[in-house]
């Protein structure tokens, strides 16, 4: 990921022969594939920039937070906490740019 995110993932492969010829099988691959985010870093898990990295500290509707927080509007259903994935050179959150916090912030 270009923003730093490490990840640790584990992948399994299947080859298939078939004729004279091995091939891999993709849907095992894609099935297989997990990743977790390393720890230490706070990533969103859904919203508009998912699978983002958190960008603290940032400031919302006049408001600094230095982590993930509540949903501060009543006309969005929430899925937990979130927090801005980009900001200004003021820290204040860029337009649209947030996201649903992931269990590791």
């Amino acid at each position: 990921f270009e923003d730093g995110i490490e990840l640790s993932c584990s992948i399994a492969a299947v080859y298939v022969k078939k004729d004279d010829n091995i091939e891999l099988v993709d849907s095992v691959i894609r099935e297989s594939t997990q990743c977790i985010v390393n720890q230490g870093t706070c990533l969103t898990k859904d919203g508009p920039h998912f699978y983002a990295k958190c960008s603290f500290p940032y400031i919302f509707n006049g408001r600094e937070y230095q982590g993930c927080t509540d949903w501060p509007m009543k006309d969005v259903v929430t899925k937990g906490l979130w927090c801005a994935t980009e900001t200004d050179d003021k820290k204040i959150m860029k337009d649209g740019h947030w996201g649903w916090c992931s269990g590791n912030c």
